[in-house]
Parts: C-alpha cells; sequence; structure tokens
C-alpha cells in the first residue's frame, strides 16, 4: 500500500482538539458551501483547499499584541 506519516494519529488527534476547542467559541459558525472547494490533484489524497465560514464576533481573548 501507499507509504504513511508515522505521526499522521498525532497530528489527527491535535487537530480534532484544535477544531473542538475553535468551534466552542463560535457557537454560530456557518460554512458557506457554494464557496468551499475540495483538493482533486491526486486520488490517493484528499482535503479541503478553501472553507469559508462566517460567525459572530465576540470579545477578543488572549494577549493584547499579536506577534505576528
Amino acid at each position: 500500500g501507499p507509504p504513511r506519516c508515522i505521526g499522521m494519529h498525532i497530528a489527527r488527534s491535535v487537530f480534532q482538539v484544535m477544531v473542538t476547542a475553535i468551534l466552542g467559541r463560535l457557537p454560530d459558525c456557518r460554512v458557506e458551501e457554494e464557496g468551499t472547494r475540495f483538493y482533486e490533484g491526486n486520488p490517493i489524497m484528499a482535503g479541503v483547499v478553501r472553507m469559508p465560514v462566517t460567525f459572530t464576533p465576540g470579545p477578543r481573548t488572549g494577549p493584547a499584541e499579536r506577534p505576528f
């Protein structure tokens, strides 16, 4: 079969925790389905290229200054 990344299970777990935390802070998050585009370059690889979302901004939390 195709080669697999040794860290893919860790990456998948970290991604799931991150998305759960973000969506927990954006209760009215809506995906704009008509703007969503999927990767079609390689039949073995799949994924989302673009997925625009809308939400109601809430109060900012975290550091006042962004490092970037």
